[in-house]
């Protein structure tokens, strides 16, 4: 039976590289206000907009068929 960490074992040796770790991690959460990803929050479009999408969806795949 071969498991992942014996091939990731082998894997190292093979290639040789060396096997090290991080002693704490890089990423931590914070309660910064000012987010690098930004708001993560779903736009909602607008009734306008969603309905110009789906007719040009539409048009798009009945002119594929």
């Amino acid at each position: 039976m071969v498991l992942p960490v014996d091939v990731f074992i082998r894997n190292t040796y093979l290639h040789q590289q060396a096997i090290y770790g991080l002693d704490s991690a890089p990423v931590k959460p914070g309660g910064d206000k000012h987010s690098t990803i930004g708001c993560r929050k779903q736009k909602m479009m607008q009734p306008q907009v969603r309905m110009k999408k789906l007719i040009h969806d539409y048009i798009l795949v009945s002119d594929v068929r």
